[in-house]
């Protein structure tokens, strides 16, 4: 119970330092959203080969899930827009 705690606290500092970290990062917010995703997809991609989970998908899936990838893509690119264009509320 404790380790879930102090998993959950870990999380909401990572989330709550995303906009310093953009603020401070001097790449544009298209790049920094690219890299982030790039990063996340070689991350992701090492964990399902590693842990040997199966990846077959339907084709109607895949378009929902790149609608909700496009989705969260959008609201990345507004979020360090914003940030980059004004200060950082803490």
């Amino acid at each position: 119970m404790k380790k879930s705690y102090l998993l959950l606290h870990l999380a909401v500092i990572l989330a709550g330092f995303t906009g310093i970290f953009g603020k401070l990062i001097s790449l544009n917010e298209g790049l920094l959203v690219w890299y982030r995703l790039f990063f996340s997809s070689i991350i992701l991609f090492v964990i399902l080969k590693l842990l040997r989970i199966p990846y077959s998908i339907s084709a109607q899936e895949k378009v929902r899930i790149m609608k909700a990838g496009l989705l969260i893509t959008l609201h990345w690119l507004f979020f360090y827009a914003s940030i980059k264009y004004s200060n950082i509320s803490i």
